[in-house]
């Protein structure tokens, strides 16, 4: 199938629509255009805005001089408030110098007229042509119109606007193939404020190419005046409450007449009242405004553009402009796949891919504009004290901030590859394109040198040199009759007075404190994450995140956070925690197609004294070589060789509790102990070519004492560094004894790990596959910094995590006879010698591995987080778009003991694993979601070494001894974790097995 034979059906003659034939033309490829209504360009009374960004897309299609013979480009925007107060701006001649593109109104109806008799008139464009059904197959689709005709295509795009078709097929055809794929809250369209549009005859009092814009309380005015004087006005007021799509009210002429004429008095611009527009009414509606920004923009072969992917209010003048780059993204994927892949017809998957780039091209984009729009409602309407107090002090004094900002989004554009670039230009697109420093900081800055200005920089001195205050310089005009505060009382001014002492003091602290205050409204109101949900006080303050660390129930919070908020929070101005399985993928999993990794968060991975190790390093390919370095120490054929030292550090382990159970005073012995002196001989043996001899002694070795030290410590002082401080000057307020303990444990590290690598051995233990693998690659393996540094990561992952899952599974199975009896008996019942108990033949016990994997749900090793950072220009999560720089992360307690994923998630029950269970309970567990050795390239290397630990550890102490707790240890699982879990004594009663 050739270039030309291939099909689009175009559902909608809207903006994007239209613009999308336009581009289809120049492509050559076929297409077909279905409009429900009779004509394509009716009056309804709506105009729109053209921004530079849309402009250009325009200006590539050669349609931009038609339009700019209809619009009166604007050269002056001023603001009103209520108290009279007002002010001019010079954004939109900064934006028209900056681009060559003038900001501009026109009818709708006249945009669409100029789109649709622009085409070729050969019956592509079809009118009357309702679509009742979308019938989807794998290599083409079939629309289905109210008059029973069919029109066959390869693709069809849903240009339809808010109430899409082709949107709620997409629902359709996703709930009967894959339940689930596309949930509720994904499909949400809210609305919270309704407006009422209108286009109004000139007045003498308005001048073209004005933008007013009335901010108020409740509601807000916004206006430009066009050619002739034409002017175009819209009324938004806040409802009652937030509505979902669907219950929204709708409003008739007579409604949006009544709401008109009760603000007939409204101060407008000069002399000017908003009655006076209103008389000179020529068309109006009232509308609900619906706001949405979806993130499932594809099914199949069907996608959908424009407003109906994305609702944004009128404020910024964007939407129209970002359908248009949907329509212009859409046409240079399929011309980027043609140019690349000849004539061949797109498979499914080809077309699956291509729009799944379009997807992700444009919620990246979209989303700041979501927010943008949002906020800017919200705003002009005063709603709360907050934005208030920042549209009225904080705007007025912005100056060319405004523009830059608005900069900031035109350049963020996409322009048409496949057809020669608009000869028209500025400075701007250049100079404002996306760099390092985000708009959201940029927009930080503002206000801070805003703010700043109006509490710091309005001190100056008086004449006997003394700290004075003085009226900020700002233009003000004043209206027929200027009021304050709705008094008729001229405006007043600001007097000059002398501070004594005491105020000059507390006026020298303004700009700390205010800087504290900016900063916490940032994060709350700019900030790039503001959007997600979680407590307002995890958003605005970096010291509720560490309070819960301080704490040691971060883990159990967050549980508590995500089910009151969803799968995702916001749990520290920079941070979102999930518990969703797709973000294993999308964080965690294998990059394709050349997409940047999420590299680990530097904040939460530091250095050691001797570099970075296999877990903290940052840079990918460092990761790598190590990773290749140390793998073969993990693989099954090393395993099978450490099966002989495995099962000798057991023999000491089982025969030092023999004689435990026979000792005439032993009543009940810490069993978390006895782990954590096996697995640490276990891993001493493997890293160092020599044991602890905590098993012999039946105590801590005074290293192992440290390294629980040092944990602990850098759990906690790890989000300190966070906050920005030096890392001197954090370290110098460290306890001395901690610093102490912490140079030793580093110390000793380095003795035991030379004396291993000057040792000539071939023992099975990680030094010989690490030394073995440097050797064969003369000498590009590990430095020996880097197996230094290594050597605590090898200590503490390879004895720590086992012996915390052994502990957590001692405590479950005793607390659940029935499990703990038929786990004893699959053991006793398999092996009539404790000689034949071997490692390939306990990885075969299909009750064993349930309670294993039962065990790292409800207590797994690591609890709460290992945040990874988004790379630099951002990435989809989930579905939904995420800054750059934003630390992410999976919160492993969280998600395992979610309700929504396993069935009575906070009850042990080993059964659920188990591959014959037909307990129905369970055929909807995710399964997926329990990852407890993380996933991806960087999951853990250990993993098979700790099930074997565990099995062989489980099954000899279950096989020689009967078990019971002891009655204080009834809440033992109720722990605080620092990283890993700081565990109680478990004291359990051992009596030798009866035969």
């Amino acid at each position: 199938m050739s270039k030309d034979e291939f099909k689009v059906i175009i559902v909608g003659g809207s903006v994007a629509g239209l613009v999308l034939a336009h581009c289809l033309q120049h492509l050559g490829i076929e297409y077909v255009v279905l409009e429900k209504r009779h004509e394509i360009s009716p009056q309804e009374g709506a105009s729109i805005g053209i921004m530079p960004n849309g402009g250009r897309i325009l200006d590539q299609l050669g349609l931009y001089d038609q339009i700019e013979k209809l619009i009166e480009p604007l050269n002056s925007a001023h603001v009103l408030y209520p108290d009279g107060f007002n002010f001019d701006s010079r954004y939109p001649i900064l934006l028209t110098e900056r681009f060559g593109f003038p900001l501009a109104f026109l009818d709708r109806q006249k945009l669409l007229e100029i789109l649709h008799t622009s085409l070729p008139e050969d019956g592509k464009i079809h009118t009357n042509k309702r679509v009742v059904r979308i019938h989807h197959h794998d290599d083409r689709v079939i629309v289905e119109a109210s008059d029973k005709s069919r029109y066959v295509g390869e693709i069809v795009v849903g240009a339809d606007g808010v109430h899409s078709k082709v949107r709620a097929e997409m629902w359709r055809l996703a709930g009967s193939l894959d339940p689930g794929r596309i949930k509720e809250d994904e499909k949400g369209i809210t609305v919270e404020y309704a407006c009422v549009f209108g286009i109004s005859s000139s007045h003498p009092g308005l001048t073209p190419g004005q933008q007013i814009s009335c901010f108020n309380n409740g509601r807000s005015i916004l206006s430009v005046v066009g050619k002739c004087g034409r002017t175009f006005w819209f009324l938004f007021l806040k409802l009652d409450k937030r509505y979902a799509y669907g219950a929204a009210p709708r409003f008739s002429e007579k409604e949006a007449a009544f709401h008109c004429e009760k603000l007939r008095s409204e101060p407008f611009w000069g002399s000017v009242r908003f009655g006076d527009l209103w008389d000179r009414r020529e068309v109006f509606n009232m509308t609900p405004l619906e706001e949405a920004l979806f993130t499932q923009w594809h099914l199949g072969r069907m996608v959908c553009i424009g407003d109906s992917m994305h609702k944004f209010a009128p404020h910024i003048g964007q939407g129209a402009n970002c359908a248009m780059e949907d329509a212009a993204c859409l046409s240079n994927r399929l011309h980027e796949y043609f140019a690349t892949s000849g004539s061949s017809k797109p498979s499914s998957s080809e077309v699956v891919q291509i729009f799944q780039e379009l997807a992700q091209q444009r919620i990246h984009r979209l989303t700041p504009m979501d927010r943008t729009a949002r906020f800017a409602m919200r705003l002009q309407a005063r709603e709360g004290m907050v934005k208030r107090l920042l549209g009225r002090l904080f705007v007025p004094y912005a100056g060319d901030k405004l523009a830059d900002w608005a900069s900031a989004d035109i350049a963020d554009t996409v322009t048409l590859d496949f057809l020669p670039a608009s000869k028209r230009g500025g400075p701007g697109w250049q100079k404002f394109r996306p760099r390092t420093r985000t708009r959201t900081r940029r927009c930080m800055s503002g206000l801070v040198a805003g703010i700043l200005f109006i509490c710091g920089e309005s001190m100056s001195k008086g004449q006997d040199g003394r700290a004075c205050v003085k009226s900020p310089t700002v233009k003000v005009t004043s209206m027929a009759e200027a009021t304050f505060a709705g008094n008729d009382q001229p405006v007043p001014q600001l007097q000059t007075r002398h501070l004594d002492e005491y105020r000059a003091c507390i006026f020298t602290k303004i700009p700390f404190i205010t800087l504290l205050l900016c900063k916490g409204f940032y994060n709350l109101y700019l900030h790039p994450l503001r959007n997600f949900r979680g407590p307002r006080i995890a958003a605005s303050s970096f010291l509720y995140y560490l309070y819960w660390v301080f704490s040691g129930k971060l883990h159990a919070h967050i549980k508590d956070l995500h089910d009151e908020y969803g799968d995702v929070v916001r749990i520290s101005p920079n941070m979102l925690v999930y518990r969703n399985v797709q973000v294993w993928k999308d964080v965690y999993g294998h990059r394709k197609h050349g997409a940047p990794a999420f590299m680990k968060d530097p904040e939460f991975y530091p250095d050691t004294p001797t570099g970075h190790t296999i877990v903290t390093t940052p840079r990918e390919e460092d990761h790598s070589r190590m990773r290749q370095c140390i793998s073969h120490a993990f693989s099954e054929k090393a395993l099978r060789e450490q099966g002989p030292l495995l099962q000798r550090y057991v023999d000491l382990l089982i025969d030092r509790l023999h004689r435990v159970a026979s000792s005439s005073t032993s009543t009940a012995t810490d069993m978390t102990e006895w782990y954590n002196y096996t697995t640490f001989d276990i891993i001493g043996d493997l890293a160092f070519g020599e044991p602890f001899d905590c098993l012999q002694n039946s105590h801590y070795h005074q290293w192992v004492k440290a390294v629980f030290a040092t944990m602990k410590a850098g759990a906690l002082f790890k989000p300190i560094l966070s906050l920005g401080l030096p890392k001197s000057l954090v370290t110098f307020f460290m306890p001395p004894e901690l610093k102490k303990r912490a140079q030793e444990n580093y110390a000793y590290t380095q003795e035991k790990a030379q004396r291993r690598v000057n040792m000539k051995t071939t023992r099975p233990d990680f030094m010989t596959y690490i030394l073995r693998h440097r050797m064969e690659n003369n000498g590009k393996g590990m430095t020996l910094n880097e197996i230094q540094a290594n050597a605590t990561i090898f200590i503490i992952a390879g004895s720590e995590t086992s012996a915390t899952v052994l502990s957590g599974c001692t405590f479950y199975l005793l607390s659940h006879p029935a499990v703990y009896k038929a786990l004893v008996k699959e053991i006793r019942d398999g092996f009539t010698k404790e000689s034949n108990i071997t490692l390939p033949l306990i990885a075969k016990l299909p009750y064993l591995n349930a309670v294993l994997e039962e065990t790292l749900r409800m207590y797994p090793p690591v609890p709460a987080i290992l945040p990874r950072k988004v790379p630099c220009n951002g990435a989809v999560i989930n579905g939904q778009f995420v800054p750059g720089g934003t630390s992410v992360t999976m919160a492993w307690f969280s998600a395992f003991r979610s309700q929504s994923h396993f069935a009575d998630a906070e009850s042990f029950i080993p059964e659920r694993w188990l591959s014959d269970s037909r307990d129905p309970r369970f055929k909807d567990d995710l399964r997926e979601i329990h990852q407890p050795f993380s996933y991806g390239p960087r999951n853990c290397l250990g993993k098979n070494l700790a099930y074997a630990e565990m099995r062989l550890i489980l099954v000899r102490l279950l096989w020689n001894f009967d078990m019971s707790l002891d009655g204080e240890c009834e809440h033992w699982a109720d722990q605080k974790a620092y990283s890993i879990w700081e565990k109680k004594p478990l004291m359990v009663k051992l009596v030798r097995a009866q035969r």
